[in-house]
């Protein structure tokens, strides 16, 4: 069996029996990804299609592959290494076009890039057909381009640029050292002789992209210890998986069907473990429970569960300038009225963006207005 570098975050994250149940092909709701499935979808054909006509294909074009892929997804479905997956919702299908070709509209796709390039490699760390039966090590990556740059001085040097595609607002520099982009970077150095690894995550919606430099000489034993973390990994995967209910159970996409988390929460002895497990099912279920009640609640004699409106009181928008007008008319001095006011993080971060785009460091402002303290949060915490 060949393990991809999601199973062992997976194994990693919950616990052995998380890779049982997902061998099994135990269903969990997917809605959170799919937009994220469409956007990968779409741009990978559009990718293809720039490969096809050996440059940057015109807009109308593009928006006439990212139409039929979205056709093909809402009606058909996509097939993930040979299982077939139900038609996604239209809704999905749509936000995840209009993510991809805003992206392409900003990031014309070179047509020497490949895109969504499988990998598989054996046990000896030999490079595989994906669908091997040798094969104990599997990822596709969004995209990556190969490139040879001269530099000032005339020397010349390989340069790999390999990127992550992310449907999420937010992205930060861990994601730049996980399992997954150690795994990229080991696949691609295995085959390519490269001098330079870019290794990107790029945000889809906010256009955001952090890049880490991987100098293949000078970092080889890094490599190579990633290398041997992996192979590692997948040798502990395939041994028998073992049950651990409790804390890491939180999170877990298959918490809601998992039978030792269920013989926990129901007949636990331990109270916090009991808890932790209660807890875990609550969770797994809570977005399908949020999607079946969003028309409508769920009623019984005792009450309701979903959506119930609720008033509540916001300030406007120009708030503090009204105020500001009926401070002053009324005899206060602004300066006064300025030390009245409490200015919070959320808008501090607002207006050092602002201050930014004038030129200056939006950090160093930040850490002029703002201080850290600590305080107790009630919670599972991992």
């Amino acid at each position: 069996m060949a393990y991809h570098p999601t199973d062992i975050s997976l194994r990693e994250r919950y616990c052995g029996h998380a890779l049982n149940l997902k061998a099994k092909n135990t269903p969990y709701n997917k809605d959170i990804f799919q937009v994220g499935v469409a956007a990968h979808a779409v741009l990978e054909n559009l990718g293809k299609a720039c490969n096809e006509a050996d440059e940057p294909i015109p807009y109308e074009q593009a928006v006439q592959v990212a139409e039929q892929t979205t056709i093909e997804l809402a009606s058909q479905g996509r097939a993930y290494d040979g299982i077939p997956e139900p038609p996604m919702k239209i809704k999905q299908a749509l936000e995840g076009k209009a993510l991809a070709l805003k992206h392409y509209v900003y990031n014309p796709l070179p047509p020497d890039g490949l895109y969504e390039e499988h990998f598989a490699y054996n046990e000896a760390w030999e490079r595989v057909d994906y669908n091997d039966t040798s094969a104990v090590f599997r990822t596709i990556l969004d995209f990556i381009l190969i490139e040879t740059v001269t530099d000032e001085d005339g020397d010349t040097y390989t340069t790999a640029i390999v990127r992550d595609y992310k449907s999420s607002w937010y992205i930060d520099k861990d994601m730049l050292d996980n399992v997954q982009r150690r795994a990229q970077a080991v696949c691609v150095w295995l085959a390519n002789q490269v001098d330079l690894l870019k290794m990107q995550v790029f945000s889809l919606r906010s256009g955001q992209c952090l890049e880490r430099l991987i100098y293949t000489q000078t970092e080889q034993e890094t490599l190579e210890q990633w290398q041997n973390d992996i192979g590692t990994a997948v040798k502990i995967m395939a041994q028998k998986q073992v049950a651990s209910p409790g804390v890491s159970c939180i999170g877990c996409p298959y918490a809601y069907c998992c039978s030792y988390v269920s013989e926990l929460a129901t007949h636990g002895k331990h109270t916090i473990r009991k808890y932790a497990a209660a807890t875990a099912i609550s969770k797994a279920l809570d977005k399908s429970v949020r999607a079946l009640t969003k028309e409508s609640p769920y009623r019984d004699a005792n009450g309701l569960v979903g959506y119930k409106q609720k008033e509540r009181v916001s300030a406007k928008k120009d708030a503090a300038q009204t105020m500001a007008k009926i401070w002053v008319s009324n005899g206060g001095s602004l300066s006064d009225y300025i030390g009245h006011l409490s200015l919070s993080v959320t808008q501090a971060k607002r207006i050092a963006k602002l201050l930014a785009k004038q030129g200056l460091d939006a950090d160093t402002v930040l850490n002029a207005l703002s201080s850290k303290s600590t305080y107790s949060q009630f919670g599972i915490h991992k």
